[in-house]
This record gives C-alpha cells, structure tokens and sequence, in this order.
C-alpha cells in the first residue's frame, strides 16, 4: 500500500500529504518500464503545466470570436436579416443574431467535442476538475451563465486565471471544469485514477 492517506474525490494535488513514494503507470514512450515514481512534491510540480495560462486562453478566445463573427454573418445572410436585432447587451450593443451564435457556439462545441476550433488551434480542452467531459448541464452553466456573469463584470472574473493553481476563471468555479492542454490530458486522467485506486 502506498499510501495511507485519505484522498478526497474531487482530487486535487494541491489538498494531499503524502510522505511516501507513488508509482504511476504511464504511456511515456522515454520510459522503458512505463512506470513514474516521484514524491507528492513533484507531482505538484507537474500539475503546474497540465492547464492552459491566460495568454494561452486569450488567444483561442480571439479565435473564437473572429469564427463567431463570421458565422453569424452567413446565418444573418441566411435568414435575410431577420435577426438582426440590436439589443443593449451588458458592455456594448449587440445583434440578436451575434448574441445566440456566441453562446450556442460556445455550449455545443464545448459538450460535444469538449473544444471550441479556437481551443483546437491552440492544443487546449475543456476537462471536469476530476477529470472527463463536461455534461449538458456543467457545459451550460459554464458557457451561457458563466461567460454572461464574466461579460457583465466585464472581463475582470477571468483575471482570475493568472493568480490560481490550476488557472481557472469564474466559470469554470461555476461548472467545477479546467482548461488542459492537451498534451497533459491523458496523463492527469492516468494520475486521477491512479489517487482514487490508491485510495481503495
């Protein structure tokens, strides 16, 4: 037994003593055992580069709105401009149309492929804070009510993302979700699972 310890579910390096060694089972192709052994510490350590910093963020952010813009300007010329509404949304006046691409972009490209194309350009993913997809409803409540609070407080809860260990804005403390990148996907998914088998 390696540890003797209780670790919580929602498993965080940040919340765990362990003086022991941990040996974790990985598809490191440098690694001719396909074992890491390493103290709690280094791990913690590693944890660092698993999420996606803010300037990171930001530019698949940009992204997204440019593939915004110009989606909602092929459904405007689609439906012949019928919603082309202007409404006085939080920060600025915006098109009814622009308004429902943002946030169903947003929603349906994060529950279904757990990336938006800005995210897929950068190499990051929308991941639960245990690890795996997001559901409908964690997608919902961190893409339309998250991202809705952060727009009318303008932009200043995801400044968050700079000061947090795991650097998550406000809606992601909404769904409970992080931003990964993809590289560390699979390994954070094979530490998660490695604690909580421990655990038992």
């Amino acid at each position: 037994m390696y540890m003797t310890n209780k670790v919580d579910n929602n498993f965080s390096f940040e919340n765990i003593d362990i003086e022991e060694n941990i040996e974790i089972e990985t598809n490191n192709k440098n690694n001719s055992s396909g074992v890491v052994a390493a103290t709690i510490d280094d791990y913690v350590k590693i944890s660092k580069n698993f999420y996606a910093g803010f300037w990171i963020r930001i530019f698949a952010f940009i992204i997204d709105c440019i593939i915004i813009f110009c989606l909602g300007t092929i459904l405007n010329t689609i439906t012949f401009g019928l919603l082309d509404i202007h409404l006085p949304y939080n920060i600025s006046d915006q098109t009814l149309i622009f308004v429902l691409t943002y946030y169903l972009y947003f929603l349906l490209m994060t529950y279904i492929l757990s990336q938006t194309l800005g995210k897929m350009i950068i190499g990051v993913k929308v991941e639960k804070n245990v690890g795996g997809k997001l559901s409908f409803i964690d997608a919902f409540f961190r893409e339309v009510i998250g991202r809705y609070i952060t727009i009318t407080l303008l932009f200043l809860p995801f400044l968050s993302v700079i000061f947090t260990s795991k650097k998550k804005a406000l809606h992601d403390y909404i769904a409970d979700s992080v931003v990964v990148k993809e590289d560390f996907s699979n390994f954070r998914m094979k530490l998660n699972k490695a604690i909580k088998e421990i655990k038992q």
